[in-house]
């Protein structure tokens, strides 16, 4: 995988510093990464939707630290490029880390999708079951009225043959 195009959007707020829409493959699109200033430096943020709770969940995110590096390093680069910084040392945004949180909510939510999957595919099954049942009994039904319109017409046919 190649993430082929970044678009970066500066804003200037406290700590959300930009967002970011990157392109997968000249084939797929994720907007909505954002760049943020945190404690540690400048970090990567993936686009995600507030749940009920409150707490924030990804909607897509990398599997792997690797991916996610791979994603940071070059979304921080055209972030650098957009700003037009001639030496990335001096303002601090060279040094992208992942934190251990960050990789223990990869974890979580490598986790989570995992069993997001498996209900998706118990969910799956059982849909095909549902359907599998309602096609049964529409071929009951169909026999059912293709023996009804039988009976129908032999009575017509009798009926007839009665009058004559």
């Amino acid at each position: 995988m190649q993430i082929t195009e970044v678009k970066v959007f500066p804003v200037n707020e406290d700590k959300l510093k930009a967002y970011v829409t990157i392109t997968l493959d000249n084939a797929f699109i994720i907007r909505d990464l954002k760049i943020i200033e945190g404690n540690k430096g400048y970090f990567v943020a993936m686009p995600s939707k507030k749940r009920k709770d409150g707490s924030f969940k990804d909607i897509a995110h990398p599997l792997n630290s690797d991916t996610r590096q791979m994603m940071e390093d070059q979304v921080m680069e055209a972030y650098h490029a957009e700003l037009g910084a001639i030496d990335d040392d001096d303002n601090g945004i060279d040094n992208v880390e992942i934190s251990d949180q960050d990789q223990d909510q990869d974890q979580e939510q490598d986790q989570d999708q995992e069993q997001d999957q498996g209900q998706d595919q118990e969910q799956d099954q059982d849909q095909e079951q549902d359907l599998d049942q309602e096609q049964d009994l529409d071929q009951e039904q169909d026999l059912d009225q293709e023996q009804d319109q039988d009976q129908e017409q032999e009575q017509d046919q009798e009926q007839e043959q009665e009058s004559i």
